[in-house]
Formats: structure tokens, sequence, C-alpha cells
């Protein structure tokens, strides 16, 4: 607190001693007596008297009777009642005043914790809350898997075919492709190795994931692309054995196709053990082209490995005939040069475009 000096106040100076303030005068300066004379000293060199310091220093911290007596027994005599009487209202009122300060902030405090308290509890309520819906929704999802699931399995077993459309009208909101393929293949390779029985010399072993994959795939078109002996005639045998012995599709329905004979043949013995006999169509594609034609004379084909090229020499003839009128010929000629001039060169220095008669007649 600042010092302010009234009239009548007891001073002390660090040089001039203790004294009375005659008059307090502006800058800081004050008018005081000091024993018979009187000086006039700055404000901030005066220490208040001893006494009332003493009693402001209990007033302020609210010792309000031990001021009393303190005034009563040293101060009274120069210090004025209204002056003291007026410094103890001043205090009290601070006191009063700080009290309200320290309560209303302990008020705001209270409140503020209780606001925090009160936004720390709704959001442990709100996640509890959360925590709970998201429980609950995955349970609900977990059981609705479980039945869709549940019903795939039962139409793998006796629908296979209707799989697929229940699959994708109900189902892959909750279950993916890949867990949809996957749980295919695993039927398919189970349903394989239940399904084959084996000779004494055979050993059977169930179809890897892509076997299994390519076998189980009934509904969209599948392409199977590997190497030599890694299981591809195996992979289409059980694909017919499966669609016909699980899926119920009929023999008649079905077609295998092959290169060559050899293949082809295999492919209808291994049916025919699993199958005893009522196997589907299994052929070549020649045999399927010949089927498919009916022709009243032999096709015409080459064939290397038994000296058949009855295509080429049927196609050779034609040409010779041709080459027999002059316009063909012409025609002939250029469409050969456009392609094989050095062969045909050496056609006519051979005299190979002529005829036997023309032959001979030339030599």
């Amino acid at each position: 607190m600042s010092l302010s000096f009234g009239v009548g106040d007891r001073v002390r100076h660090y040089k001039y001693g203790d004294g009375i303030v005659l008059r307090s005068l502006s800058g800081g300066v004050a008018d005081v007596k000091f024993g018979g004379y009187e000086e006039y000293v700055e404000v901030k060199d005066l220490i208040l008297d001893p006494c009332k310091s003493d009693v402001e220093r209990l007033l302020s911290i609210g010792s309000f009777e031990q001021a009393e007596k303190l005034y009563r027994s040293k101060c009274a005599s120069y210090w004025k009642r209204e002056a003291f009487d007026s410094l103890v209202i001043f205090y009290k009122k601070n006191i009063e005043d700080q009290l309200e300060l320290e309560r209303q902030e302990r008020l705001r405090q209270q409140q503020e914790t209780e606001r925090r308290e009160k936004i720390r509890l709704e959001k442990l309520e709100l996640e509890r809350q959360e925590r709970l819906r998201q429980e609950q929704f995955e349970q609900e999802r977990r059981s609705k898997r479980e039945r869709l699931n549940l019903r795939l399995d039962e139409l793998r077993t006796n629908n296979y075919l209707g799989t697929y459309d229940y699959y994708n009208s109900d189902c892959k909101v909750h279950i993916t492709a890949s867990e949809f393929e996957h749980a295919n293949s695993s039927f398919v390779q189970n349903w394989i190795a239940t399904h084959t029985h084996s000779g004494k010399s055979e050993k059977v072993s169930a179809p890897d994931d892509e076997q299994a994959s390519a076998i189980g795939e009934v509904w969209k078109n599948t392409q199977v692309i590997a190497r030599a002996g890694s299981g591809k005639t195996t992979t289409l045998v059980n694909r017919a054995y499966f669609l016909q012995k699980h899926c119920g599709v009929a023999p008649s329905e079905m077609l295998l196709l092959a290169f060559n004979k050899k293949a082809a043949d295999e492919m209808a013995e291994r049916l025919d053990k699993k199958l005893n006999g009522n196997i589907p169509h299994t052929m070549t594609f020649h045999s399927l082209a010949y089927a498919i034609v009916h022709p009243e004379e032999s096709i015409l084909y080459d064939d290397p490995r038994g000296n058949q090229l009855s295509l080429s020499l049927a196609f050779q003839n034609i040409i010779n005939d041709h080459l027999r009128e002059p316009e063909f010929e012409v025609l002939i000629r250029e469409i050969m040069l456009a392609h094989f001039r050095g062969d045909w060169e050496r056609i006519i220095q051979g005299g190979l475009n002529l005829s036997r008669d023309e032959m001979l007649h030339l030599r």
C-alpha cells in the first residue's frame, strides 16, 4: 500500500528522526516538525509511526480486536478516534471484498469443475453408448453372417447352382466375394475327396485351391492356364464329375473337347471310372466339326502322321484343272507371283506348270 500522511501523523525520518506531519504538500513533499524545527522532506523518506504501522498491519489481516487494544494503549493520545474508525471501516470493507472475491472465485472454480466433470461424464456416456451400439451392430452382423453362411452351406449341399444367385441377392453386403469363393473352393475340395474312390494303385488327393476354384466356378466362364502335367485334365474331369453328380447337370448338356484323340480318350476313360459309363460327350474338335456337318462323303483333312494328305491333294488338283484354262493360268500366276515369285520361276523353268502330254510334246 502506498504511503500517505495526514496532519498530525507521527513519522520517522532516516536523518532527522521522529516528527509530526504539519501539512502534506504536492509533489510528494511534507512539512514535518522535528523537535523544535520544521523541515520539508520527501514523503518517500518518511516512515509512519511504528505504532500506527502495527495497527494497520493488524487491521489488514483482520485482527480488529488486537488493533483496537494497540490503538488504545499506544496511539490514542495522538491518533484521532475518527481517523482510526475510518481505517477500521476501510479494512473491514477491504477484507469483506477480498473474501467475497475469493468466495466467487471458489464458486467459479467449483462450477467450472462441475462443468468439466459433467462434460467428461457425458463424453464417457456417449462413448459407452457408442461401444454398445458398435457391439450390438457387430453382434447382429456376425449373427447375420452366420445365418447367411448356414444358408449358403445348405445351398452348396442341396442346390449348388442356385448358390450364386442367392449370394448376389442377399449376401454381398455381409460376405465378400473372396470369402464366398473360398467357401466354394473348400466345399469342392471336401466333396471331391469324399466322392472319389481310388483303386489299389491310385492315390487320391483333393484338388488344390486353384483347381477347386476352377471346378466350383460353374456360373461364369473359366480359363485355366497351366504348364503340362499340372493337373488340367484332372481338373476338367473333376469339374464334369462335380456338375453331373452333385449339381444335377445331365451328361447330354455337357461337352468336353480335346485337341487330339488320345487326350479325349483319356478324359472319357477317367469319367467312365467315376460315372460307370453314363458320361458326357467327350471328343476332339475335329470330331465335333464332323458331327455338326454330317458330310455324305469323307471329310478332307491332312494328317501327316498317318500319311493322309487328302486336303492338299484335292486343292492341288483344283489348281491343276484351272491352269489348263489360259485366263485362270494368268490369275493364278499373278497370285503366286505376289507371294512365291522365286518358286513360280522354278516351276516355269522345270515345266512343272505343263500337263503330262504337254511335257512329252515339249521334249
